[in-house]
Formats: C-alpha cells, sequence, structure tokens
C-alpha cells in the first residue's frame, strides 16, 4: 500500500463508514514523540494488572503529548511485541468515519496508525 504523506485527503478504508479527511502530521515513530516508554505497554509476568495499568495512565499523564502517548496506548496495548504499530498521521476528519459501537467517530482530530488510512 502505498504512503500517505501529509497534506493527503485519506480515509479509513475499513470501517463501515469510511469518512473523508487531511493528513496534517505524520509521526514514525508516536511513542518517542510523545515521551512514552513503549517498554510499558509488557506487563511482567509477576506484575498485578492493576498496578500495571496505573503505571501506563501515570506515564500518559506525563508525556510530553499526553493525547500522543494516549493513541499509542490504544492502539498497541493488546499487540505482542512484533505488532506493535508505530507509524501514525494526525487527521483532521472532514466527514467523520464510523467507530466500532458507534455511527461516527466523537473527535473532529486523530492519531490514526497510517496503515489504516489510505489515500483516496
Amino acid at each position: 500500500m502505498a504512503k500517505v504523506k501529509v497534506g493527503d485527503l485519506v480515509c479509513a478504508y475499513r470501517r463501515k463508514e469510511k469518512g473523508l479527511g487531511f493528513v496534517l502530521r505524520e509521526e514514525e515513530n508516536l511513542a518517542v514523540r510523545s515521551g512514552f516508554e513503549s517498554e510499558l505497554l509488557y506487563r511482567p509476568p509477576n506484575r498485578k494488572k492493576v498496578n500495571w495499568w496505573y503505571a501506563i495512565e501515570e506515564a500518559i499523564r506525563d508525556a510530553v503529548d499526553p493525547t500522543g502517548a494516549q493513541a499509542f496506548v490504544s492502539y498497541n496495548h493488546y499487540g505482542k511485541k512484533k505488532n506493535i504499530k508505530e507509524k501514525f498521521v494526525y487527521v483532521k476528519w472532514i466527514k467523520k468515519p464510523s467507530d466500532y459501537h458507534m455511527p461516527t467517530l466523537m473527535e473532529d482530530e486523530q492519531w490514526i496508525p497510517s496503515d489504516w488510512v489510505k489515500s483516496v
């Protein structure tokens, strides 16, 4: 799939309602730019799940860009180490795409993995 660039008109092609938006920014490694330690996503076997999640929430609050850190965690906290999404684009939606259980997204702008959008 072709790489999207800043200024491209994109859609979320996997969604029921694809939406339409412009790419405002792109990041090769959103966690580094946001100031979030991606190693926190891997819970050690001897650590309680609740304490582990509190540590992640605290790291998000302390991040340079909490919005970017939250997006990184949202798209990666269920993944394996080899499936981590690092390349993200910041999209300003003109027509909002659908979201899992909702007809449209709540936000007008959002960080989304770059492989989840394609140029129109």
